[in-house]
């Protein structure tokens, strides 16, 4: 009996689409990447996949029961310490932030633009605020730091090819 990986799954709904993967990637991972992915040799970190079904307009949320346990923890654990932020608690924030793991890229990524939230939020500071976000920036590799501190709807619309 054959079964969906996640990464078939990408791959399929990707080329139903017509997005390259050039396109899905995009300051997210390479295109190697997302190609050993759609081919299961890569195991992808629970963001990406995240980020890669939002861009594809489906709901991460229902694939919450294919996680190990492992990664629910670790989405609970960034769900819990975006809360924190939100709610201004620092230290219960910064202690959650030095408890979460850093295995990946992304990860990383996680972890500075939280911390640019506390600094931003809570601190009232917005050069230490830049500076994690250029932090994070430097994680993206094939994307400039000017694309990426222009915001997220820039880069929504670039990559929905929505012209300004």
């Amino acid at each position: 009996m054959g079964y969906i990986t996640v990464g078939n799954l990408i791959k399929e709904i990707r080329m139903t689409k017509n997005i390259t993967r050039k396109k899905l990637s995009y300051g997210i991972c390479s295109e190697h990447v997302l190609q050993e992915l759609e081919e299961d040799r890569y195991t992808a970190d629970v963001l990406m996949l995240d980020i890669f079904l939002q861009r594809l307009g489906q709901s991460p949320d229902k694939f919450e029961m294919i996680l190990s346990s492992e990664l629910y923890n670790m989405v609970q654990q960034r769900d819990l310490i975006a809360e924190a932020v939100y709610c201004k608690k620092r230290q219960l924030a910064e202690w959650l932030l030095l408890k979460y793991p850093s295995r990946t890229n992304v990860d990383e990524m996680f972890r500075q633009r939280m911390s640019a939230s506390l600094a931003y939020q809570i601190d009232a500071d917005c050069s230490l605020a830049v500076e994690h976000l250029k932090k994070a920036i430097k994680r993206l590799g094939d994307i400039t730091a000017k694309e990426a501190l222009e915001g997220p709807l820039k880069l929504s619309k670039k990559f929905m090819n929505i012209e300004e």
